[in-house]
């Protein structure tokens, strides 16, 4: 079974423990609806080698679900990080969609609305920061280090084409082993901001 997260042209916590102890499995894909799936992907394939597992035009029983107008097309760009085969990334781009609007302009980390963030880790977290610096992305901060829990840990978050924002972080200490690093790794968590926590946990456990 295929699990999806949903991310209308906008952009992506940390657990304290591996995702199998707490039993949450790796999810297959996340979707992330873009303009470009080229720009999109860029900084992905460029310097984090992730590989294109496919790319086509979108089935129309797939935007019919969506509730999308007839005319609506769309392609896709499925990615995955090199070695991975969870985690990976399906970029969309619709045409003759009708009018559509970022989730997140302009915001602050701090705004609600959307998805605020996917995470990814690297083995080094300043020289992504300045690749992707040079390829047009922006970021939150610069890398800085902080500690969580026993985790020693280096972070930024990066702001890309489209809205996408990618948070980027680097165990120092001690070693992290549960799935391959390398530049850019899978995706493994996503970051919401919420007005409500408990009316917000209640939704998704109850709700969906």
């Amino acid at each position: 079974m295929v699990r999806w997260i949903f991310l209308w042209l906008s952009i992506f916590g940390i657990a304290a423990g591996p995702a199998s102890a707490q039993k949450i499995d790796a999810w297959s894909e996340a979707v992330v609806s873009v303009r470009d799936l080229e720009d999109a992907s860029r900084l992905f394939i460029d310097y984090g080698e992730w590989k294109i597992i496919s790319e086509a035009a979108m089935d129309d029983s797939e935007l019919s679900y969506w509730k999308l107008p007839e005319e609506a097309t769309g392609r896709y760009r499925l990615i995955c990080a090199p070695e991975a085969e969870t985690g990976c990334i399906r970029f969309i781009a619709l045409k003759n969609a009708g009018v559509q609007k970022p989730i997140r302009p302009a915001a602050r980390p701090w705004d609600t609305g959307g998805i605020f963030s996917l995470m990814i880790r690297s083995d080094d977290v300043d020289a992504l920061f300045d690749k992707a610096l040079a390829m047009g992305w922006w970021a939150e901060s610069e890398p800085y280090r902080f500690s969580f829990g026993a985790s020693d840990l280096n972070n930024v978050v990066m702001r890309g084409p489209h809205g996408i924002n990618i948070a980027v972080y680097e165990r120092i200490k001690p070693a992290f082993t549960a799935f391959p690093i390398g530049k850019m790794s899978q995706t493994f968590n996503a970051m919401r901001m919420v007005r409500d926590q408990k009316a917000s946990l209640k939704f998704y456990r109850e709700k969906l």
